[in-house]
This record gives C-alpha cells, structure tokens and sequence, in this order.
C-alpha cells in the first residue's frame, strides 16, 4: 500500500531506462574504449585492379587490414628517406674528413 502512494506522489527520484527508482546512474559509459590516436580523418584513394590486388596481396600476407597496410607503407616511405639523408650526410662528413686528412697528410710531408 505505501509503494502504491509513494508512486502516486511526487517525489525526487527520476526514471533512467533500465534502472530501478531511485538508482543513480554511473558516470562510466559503456562501449569501446577511447583511442589514444583516433584515426578520425578519411581519404579516398584511386588505383587500378593491378594496385588493389597487389594491396590484397599484402592484407593477406601481414593478416591485417588495408589501412594498416597502406599506413605502414608510408611510415617506412619516411623512415627510408630519413635513412638515406642519414647516409649522405656521414658519406659527406667521410669524404670532408678524408679531403682534410689528404691536406694534413701534404702538408707535413
């Protein structure tokens, strides 16, 4: 009998779905957690059936997807040209150490 006049009465609590009178929802949501790198940005690509086989190609072989395979791609497209600078730096430096090497080497003889 009081549940019947408590819930004819107005009062405080307020209905959340799935929930009982009175509970207070959790702040925590439900689903996937956040992303520390949203991959948020989309681009659309247009290739050939030659390039899209061969990008099949490497889903399969990697077991893993075509973004992942095309993000991959261009890490180490940066990551070659980084070492290639890197190497013509040193071959750079090596030859300016060998030119002074050669001078020094004159000069006393």
């Amino acid at each position: 009998m009081n549940d019947l006049i408590d819930l004819l009465l107005p009062h405080k609590y307020t209905y959340h779905g799935h929930k009982k009178w009175g509970e207070a929802m959790s702040s925590k949501k439900m689903g996937r957690p956040l992303s520390d790198n949203p991959k948020s940005e989309l681009i659309r690509v247009r290739v050939d059936q030659e390039i899209l086989s061969k990008l099949d190609a490497c889903t399969e072989k990697l077991q893993t997807t075509r973004s992942d395979v095309i993000r991959k791609g261009i890490e180490r497209c940066l990551t070659s040209s980084k070492n290639k600078k890197r190497k013509q730096r040193k071959s750079r430096e090596e030859h300016r150490y060998f030119l002074s090497r050669n001078r020094l080497d004159k000069q006393t003889a």
